[in-house]
């Protein structure tokens, strides 16, 4: 972690962040409540997500004998309201549940009042309660039995979360053994049943994709379960991660033609994409919307001042911009939005691209996933100088590509890059990171320059 800003919301922060391993004071409380033998060099942060004035949410990993992980998450509250939360009712449940789980004698949570925290043992989440039948390996063995129509006892399933964000969500890996065959899936699970509706979605979109003939395959939905508010999805083979294509194609002339006929791939696509007719999309996205949750993100900058003067305040001239620039351009069509629209998203799989995680699909401006794109190659630039020669040409070929839209507005395409440039700033302080400080000042300077040249003439149509 570089610089700490001081939020007198919790003043406790730096604490929670040694320059290495877990907090004494964390891995003494985690001892115990699971009587695991956890040391506080041993710990890794796994996830880090603050919210100044609001909260902070903090996964630590630890080792076990068993060989699994022990995952414990964190949340400060900037006021008393965790003990409420854990005198709640349904959290006393859950957490009963969860203590199941743990050898006897053991405990699902602590909450640390002087501190305001409070620390739930994995699968216990008071947010995100599909956790306990995601990770219940009865549960899930009856479940794939049933999708494979053959007996429990005919079926084997090895569980693995693999990607944990406290009070929000989890994915997990399902290995499963059934039929002397081993077939791979991953499950989604939400705080809420979003993901049943995701099932005919994914379908419609595939069908789309065929009829069109567009160069995407999507991971398929498999089932989805109730209980554990989880989508459950085929896994996707690919050769390799086009972010990992980024690194080859530094020294591989074939990997950096093999990229850009990628890219170029994902901007045609996206057109086709845009244009897809899929029912029981939760919301339309319009700029006000994106302005908001800028704003939101952006009044709880306390501390920054004291690391960076003048940085908040570009910070809000540039969302005073961004409002006057989307009042003054023409209303933009709408179309089908991945949400998250970047090329960490995609996987290469011969000649054709993988999308992954579609779950913030809607309505908004066409221009918005293609901006979105290319601020997520100006992020990547400022965090690995070295890639930068590539991933110019990455934009080159984005842009060539995209100039075949038709609806092509590179005023809405400046707006919307600007708009996530700073959305990806507000995420970096968000994170703490290593850089953090430098790499949200330089999206926030990026973002008046990609401002500044929108065109005056609006959203021309070529």
């Amino acid at each position: 972690m570089s610089a700490i800003p001081r939020d007198p919301a919790f003043p406790g922060l730096p604490e929670l962040l040694p320059a290495a391993g877990a907090p004494e004071f964390v891995a003494v409380t985690v001892r115990a409540m699971t009587r695991q033998a956890v040391r506080p060099e041993q710990g890794e942060l796994a996830y880090f997500d603050y919210r100044p004035t609001l909260h902070c949410r903090i996964v630590w990993s630890f080792p076990t004998e068993s060989g699994r992980p022990l995952m414990v998450s964190g949340h400060l509250f900037n006021d008393g309201e965790g003990s409420g939360t854990v005198a709640d009712p349904a959290f006393q449940r859950l957490a009963e549940r969860a203590a199941l789980r743990l050898p006897l004698g053991s405990r699902s949570y602590t909450y640390v009042a002087d501190r305001r925290l409070l620390l739930q043992v994995f699968p216990l989440d008071y947010k995100v309660p599909g956790l306990l039948a995601a990770s219940c390996q009865q549960r899930m063995t009856e479940a794939f039995a049933g999708l494979y129509g053959c007996p429990a006892e005919a079926v084997a399933v090895d569980i693995v979360p693999v990607s944990y964000k406290p009070w929000r969500r989890c994915v997990f890996r399902y290995d499963v053994a059934a039929g002397g065959r081993r077939t791979r899936y991953y499950g989604k699970v939400f705080q809420d049943d979003r993901g049943e509706d995701m099932v005919p979605q994914l379908k419609a979109l595939q069908a789309v994709f065929r009829q069109r003939g567009v160069r995407w395959d999507l991971p398929a939905p498999v089932m989805y379960l109730p209980d554990a508010h989880m989508l459950v999805l085929e896994a996707v083979h690919g050769d390799q991660e086009l972010k990992s294509l980024l690194e080859q194609a530094l020294h591989d002339p074939e990997a950096r033609t093999a990229l850009r006929g990628h890219v170029t791939a994902a901007a045609e696509g996206l057109i086709a994409f845009q244009q897809a007719t899929v029912n029981g999309l939760p919301h339309k996205r319009t700029p006000e919307d994106l302005l908001d949750d800028l704003k939101e993100d952006s009044c709880f900058m306390v501390g920054l001042e004291e690391v960076s003067a003048g940085l908040p305040r570009s910070i809000s001239r540039l969302i005073g911009a961004l409002e006057s620039e989307s009042a003054r351009l023409p209303p933009e069509p709408l179309g089908l939005v991945h949400g998250s629209f970047r090329h960490s998203h995609f996987l290469c799989r011969g000649d054709r691209l993988v999308l992954l995680d579609l779950d913030g699909l809607c309505l908004a401006g066409v221009s918005a996933d293609a901006g979105n794109f290319l601020a997520y190659l100006d992020r990547t630039g400022l965090r690995r100088p070295r890639l930068r020669p590539v991933l110019a040409e990455c934009e080159a070929a984005f842009r060539e590509a995209w100039k075949g839209h038709p609806c092509l507005s590179p005023a809405w395409l400046d707006w919307h890059r600007a708009a996530a440039q700073l959305k990806w700033a507000l995420r970096s302080f968000s994170s703490l990171y290593k850089n953090w400080l430098q790499t949200t000042a330089g999206l926030v300077a990026l973002a008046e320059q990609t401002l500044a040249q929108v065109p005056a003439a609006g959203a021309a149509v070529i």
